[in-house]
């Protein structure tokens, strides 16, 4: 019998498995619900809050055991295995070792040691090896969206309302506490609930950029969520929104401003200009080539409802067709049930003093 037992003995040293490598492999599962898995080489980062399994290998008569450790070299986890015998081996990317599979509890966030060893049956520690653990759970912080260039509106419930024109690009600020930015990315959801796909920002200095606005409001004329993600290297993930109504049509056929009528007031035959049926005073009916009796005088131009700002929020005002001195101001002069009619923010004044007082020709 005792022949018998060394023989045995003799066979169980002779398997081929694979030497000894204490912690083979980390598995877990991430906050995501992700199964993540941390080779033995991989740098410590950890985001979960459940129990990290762990693949140890040792020698016969052996005991595996983890502890995790605080700045103070305190303990605040710790799991161990029974000893090792010869059925008790596990299988790691193919290999089979000595060996035996721990789970250990994971602290809240911070930065640890995370200490594996291998101890004898008298309970000597007889190989130990610390590694840097840092368990994360919050994904990088996001703050300041802003959409650089000139022109930005806001609509009467505080949107932001932008177009192509002077855009510049979109950026946002981000930082990552415990770990590092890995990547950030921004998409959009229109009005009907339709996403784009997320595209990467160009991430440099704590802040990410993107001037891709035609991929991000696609639509031309809408109200988007537009969407930061960022990611930091331990697989955290937060988002920052912002309501933008944008605006990229120009012209629209048939909706444009059209000049109907000229202020002037001491034009001595016309007809006066009326507008569903009220006489607007001063003003005479626009035609080309007309002339002009007044020193002071200016255009009142008819513009669609559908294509003006008090009925469409991405419709014309100040600027963008017209030029700096003639641009039609805001407020409107008057009103019928398709059009508003509205004069220039100032004035044109005539070439006073150039000839004698008579008329100026209006060509248009």
């Amino acid at each position: 019998m005792r022949l018998q037992r060394i023989a045995i003995s003799a066979l169980i040293a002779s398997l081929p498995l694979a030497a000894q490598a204490d912690i083979l492999k980390i598995q877990f599962t991430d906050q995501y619900g992700s199964e993540k898995v941390l080779e033995k080489n991989d740098t410590g980062l950890i985001n979960t809050a459940n129990n990290l399994e762990l693949a140890m290998s040792a020698g016969l008569d052996r005991r595996v055991k983890a502890s995790v450790l605080d700045a103070d070299g305190e303990v605040v986890s710790q799991a161990s295995s029974d000893l090792i015998g010869a059925t008790d081996r596990i299988t790691v990317d193919g290999e089979e070792y000595y060996g035996s599979r721990i789970s250990l509890a994971v602290p809240g966030e911070g930065k640890y040691t995370l200490v594996d060893e291998i101890v004898d049956s008298s309970g000597q520690t007889v190989k130990k090896i610390n590694r840097d653990l840092t368990v994360d759970l919050t994904g990088p912080a996001l703050s300041d969206i802003r959409v650089k260039g000139e022109w930005n509106r806001t609509m009467p419930d505080g949107t932001l309302l932008r177009g192509p024109n002077r855009f510049t690009g979109i950026e946002v600020k981000s930082a990552d506490t415990l770990t590092e930015v890995a990547g950030i990315e921004v998409y959009s959801i229109d009005s009907e609930g339709n996403q784009t796909i997320p595209v990467a920002a160009i991430y440099s200095d704590g802040i990410a950029q993107t001037k891709d606005w035609s991929h991000l409001f696609p639509n031309g004329e809408d109200k988007y969520e537009l969407i930061f993600r960022a990611t930091d290297i331990a697989g955290n993930t937060n988002e920052l929104s912002q309501a933008i109504a944008w605006d990229s049509v120009g012209g629209k056929s048939g909706q444009n401003p059209v000049p109907v009528a000229i202020y002037d007031p001491e034009h001595p035959t016309a007809t006066p200009y009326r507008v569903d049926g009220k006489v607007l005073d001063g003003y005479v009916e626009y035609d080309s080539g007309m002339s002009v009796y007044s020193d002071a005088y200016h255009a009142l131009f008819r513009i669609a409802k559908t294509n003006s700002y008090e009925s469409n929020i991405f419709g014309l005002k100040v600027g963008g067709w017209c030029s700096s001195r003639n641009c039609i101001q805001e407020n409107v002069v008057a009103a019928d049930a398709d059009h508003f009619y509205k004069r220039p923010r100032q004035i044109s004044l005539s070439a006073r003093g150039s000839s004698p007082k008579g008329s100026t020709s209006m060509t248009g």
